[in-house]
């Protein structure tokens, strides 16, 4: 079933030990009661991947590859090899087992090795409740924001950094769009906002590389410690 909170007594709520930065280890149960109960509706629900045993987790992650493009775990990251040529892409998307209600929470990933600037290669993180997506990525200098309605843009923005981020985030609050970054995952900084194009009550999360040209330098792009939390 899709993770969601319950404000009832005796409901379980799954939440991982750690909610700010690099979240590890699997999912705790907490049965909330009586006084207890306020409490823990209130901390997020956590689910997340730290990508540390080399092997892609079936019951969280599907995937998918184009044209010669290759998306592995290892060495602690998950690797993406794109396609030498655009427009193709490959990444991973959160199954039905990992649908949450995204309007009061966050998603948040590490990119510990980004694609060169010269390369015509995006990485993103996105948030999707069809035909709704919130998506942040990394390319050519920029962290290209974008929301959309399914092929229609509805808001896009591109911040130039003069280096790229550790990590990048979307987070829901209060009918927005926050897109944020981060040096240490646990301090963020506001990019930029948006209004939120719609309610998001059966969202996923997705990453993927894309080339949109010839990539004739090659090599791989890595991500880490992918997190969503919601209220």
């Amino acid at each position: 079933m899709a993770l969601g909170l319950s404000a009832c007594g005796d409901q379980v709520v799954g939440q991982f030990d750690g909610t700010g930065g690099a979240s590890s280890g699997a999912a705790t149960e907490v049965a909330s009661d009586g006084a207890d109960e306020t409490a823990a509706a209130a901390d997020p629900v956590c689910f997340g991947d730290d990508f540390d045993d080399n092997v892609l987790d079936a019951d969280m992650w599907n995937t998918w590859t184009e044209e010669g493009a290759v998306v592995e775990e290892a060495s602690g990251w998950v690797k993406f090899t794109p396609a030498s040529m655009g427009l193709f892409d490959t990444g991973i998307v959160a199954n039905h087992l990992h649908h949450v209600d995204f309007n009061d929470g966050w998603a948040r990933m590490q990119v510990p090795t980004p694609p060169q600037p010269e390369r015509p290669v995006l990485v993103f993180l996105q948030v999707i409740d069809e035909p709704w997506i919130l998506s942040v990525a990394l390319t050519q200098g920029f962290v290209d924001v974008f929301t959309s309605n399914d092929a229609n843009r509805l808001h896009q923005e591109q911040v130039a950094v003069e280096a790229y981020p550790g990590w990048i985030g979307i987070r829901a609050s209060d009918g927005e769009v926050i897109f944020e970054r981060s040096d240490d995952g646990e301090t963020w900084t506001e990019l930029t906002r948006a209004p939120m194009p719609a309610e998001m009550p059966d969202a996923h999360p997705l990453v993927m590389a894309q080339t949109f040209g010839e990539d004739t330098t090659g090599g791989f792009v890595a991500v880490d410690n992918v997190e969503v939390c919601v209220r």
